[in-house]
């Protein structure tokens, strides 16, 4: 899954960057039935504690930060797919959806549009 810059403390936090990593963090969680956090495009203490707590559980380093092409971004990346071939996904999908934020009525469809395209960019 490619992000353009890092996200995070101390991140450049692009907001369609945030956006996917938020995504990716919530299907972790959903699925170890962790509450998902907002996916706002934001970077605040629930997104940073998000990613120290996974990183926490899978990484050597836990710095609340994602950068391209890092180690975490990869983990997240690997157990998305591995949720997605499981068949569990959708279900995922469902409930994470209450924690989308929808500033305008094309919110959602812009978030899973940016999803879509970094999926197909992980699978090509």
């Amino acid at each position: 899954m490619p992000i353009h810059a890092s996200v995070g403390l101390n991140a450049a936090n692009i907001r369609g960057d945030v956006i996917l990593v938020q995504i990716l963090l919530n299907d972790w969680r959903v699925r170890n039935s962790v509450a998902p956090i907002e996916v706002d495009g934001l970077v605040g203490p629930e997104t940073i504690g998000a990613i120290t707590a996974f990183q926490k559980k899978f990484m050597a380093i836990s710095d609340g930060r994602v950068d391209p092409n890092g180690p975490t971004l990869r983990k997240l990346g690997q157990l998305h797919l591995e949720g997605i071939l499981s068949g569990n996904f959708s279900s995922t999908v469902n409930r994470m959806s209450g924690v989308i934020r929808r500033p305008d009525p094309s919110m959602a469809a812009r978030i899973f549009d940016l999803y879509l395209k970094a999926l197909r960019q992980e699978l090509s």
